[in-house]
């Protein structure tokens, strides 16, 4: 083949990689996120629910990978069940967000309690209670923050305490 032939198909197979590239950016299972198309091929839109069941959008740069973390964490009579994500960078281009969803459960006759702390660039926050369900139950378990500035989110751990036997916690860290 000729060089110009070659050129010309070596374009060819790049254009069709950047045109697909926003396509094969994977972040997490199509049932907590679900990509939208937008203005720029080079941001995918996150869609979550408020405890109150109403959606909220959050956007990312496909620059900056989104982290997922899928676990348990829990003590006698109680636990936490759910998924933590989070991105961006924390500037006005590309806002840090930290969206946790899950179910909070009590097996026993007693109440079991969530707690969230996270760090914000170099700033770390306390724990914060955003969940708890009463004697044998069980509820949904949500938490959400984004900014613009201050930097992104790390270091993000949830707390499971119940009142059974004793005050009891665990802690894990996404």
């Amino acid at each position: 083949m000729s060089r110009p032939v070659l050129r010309l198909l070596a374009l060819s197979a790049t254009t069709i990689m950047l045109a697909v590239s926003p396509l094969l950016v994977s972040g997490s299972p199509a049932s907590a996120q679900t990509p939208k198309a937008s203005a720029s091929p080079a941001v995918l839109e996150v869609q979550q629910l408020h405890r109150d069941g109403t959606a909220i959008s959050l956007s990312r740069s496909t620059a900056i990978p989104l982290s997922q973390s899928v676990f348990t964490v829990g003590v006698k009579c109680g636990w936490w069940s759910g998924t933590v994500q989070w991105g961006g960078i924390g500037i006005p281009g590309d806002p840090a967000w930290l969206v946790v969803t899950g179910t909070v459960f009590s097996s026993c006759n007693s109440h079991t309690y969530v707690y969230i702390k996270y760090t914000q660039g170099i700033f770390a926050k306390p724990y914060v209670l955003f969940a708890k369900t009463g004697p044998k139950s069980n509820a949904p378990a949500n938490f959400q923050t984004s900014s613009q500035s201050g930097g992104h989110y790390g270091n993000i751990t949830i707390r499971v305490c119940s009142n059974r036997y004793g005050w009891t916690c665990k802690a894990h860290k996404a």
